[in-house]
């Protein structure tokens, strides 16, 4: 969950420099000719000059122009691409392997994923989510990072909020909608429609909440409307097999159709053959085949 140590000790020769640069041209913050002189202050003043650059993004521009770090040309590229920064307050919701996922707490259909720099984001703030946070984002390397300044809130989340936080992830999860990099045309971002559809239909709760959503999403669309009734065919084969296998049913296969059992036989040949005879051509991808057997029982 953090970038290579050569990468963090690069991130930093460019970044304090920068806010040194920042401090300078505010003229607000005494004498400071290098960052020492800037992290003997206060830690307020230090997130004061922190602040004074993305309020004012020009510094940006005029600090490349400048150059007064003597940065080549690459450096110089990565200064740029910072201008690109999200700054906010977001939900710590996920440590996962290779990144730890932040939700905008404003906007939850905006997720991130973040990697540390030199300290784990767990290890600074503990291993319970969701943890609310305020800092900065930034694009480093094609990957996230924060800019080193990270300000939790002390407060501890009910499961109501445990709940929305863990339901926004899943859906962002669900929709390929994690961004992985801040300078666009990430990859990895793509709407997954087939995927958030399985996560809509995934239990009632979610059923129930995004049931306007899942008709929006399944209109007009033909492979979509097939794949929701395969889903609900599944749903509801699960509760089926449990009924006839109280009823001493065993290896035989059904053909059901939403909640309702259309077909069986001994083979799924025989299931399809029935469904077929009896079920428009124009609904045959939606019927969900299934086998009942001993086995299940046991599952």
């Amino acid at each position: 969950m953090k970038v290579a140590p050569d990468e963090a000790k690069l991130f930093f020769n460019l970044y304090h420099p920068l806010l040194t640069y920042v401090a300078q041209k505010a003229g607000k913050f005494g004498n400071v000719t290098s960052f020492d002189d800037l992290k003997k202050q206060p830690l307020q003043n230090i997130i004061a000059v922190r602040n004074e650059l993305y309020e004012n993004p020009s510094l940006f521009d005029s600090f490349i122009a400048e150059n007064p770090s003597g940065f080549s040309a690459k450096e110089l590229t990565i200064v740029a691409e910072w201008k690109n920064f999200v700054k906010g307050t977001f939900y710590v919701a996920r440590y996962l392997k290779n990144q730890t996922i932040f939700i905008d707490s404003q906007s939850p259909a905006n997720g991130y994923g973040v990697l540390a720099l030199y300290d784990s984001l767990e290890d600074i703030l503990g291993p319970e989510v969701p943890r609310m946070v305020q800092t900065v984002l930034l694009p480093f390397c094609g990957k996230i990072v924060y800019d080193g300044l990270l300000s939790p809130y002390n407060v501890s989340f009910g499961s109501g909020i445990r709940h929305e936080v863990n339901a926004s992830y899943q859906q962002l999860k669900a929709r390929g909608k994690i961004k992985m990099s801040l300078n666009g045309g990430d990859s990895a971002e793509k709407e997954d429609a087939a995927g958030l559809l399985k996560f809509y239909l995934r239990n009632q709760e979610n059923r129930d909440r995004y049931a306007d959503e899942i008709v929006d999403l399944i209109h007009g669309n033909s492979a979509l409307t097939a794949l929701y009734h395969q889903e609900i065919g599944k749903i509801t084969a699960r509760q089926y097999k449990k009924i006839l296998l109280g009823k001493e049913i065993n290896d035989a296969w059904f053909g059901i159709l939403d909640d309702v059992i259309i077909a069986s036989g001994l083979t799924r040949e025989d299931a399809e053959r029935t469904a077929r005879s009896i079920v428009p051509k124009a609904k045959w991808k939606f019927i969900y085949f299934f086998k009942v057997q001993a086995t299940d029982d046991k599952s």
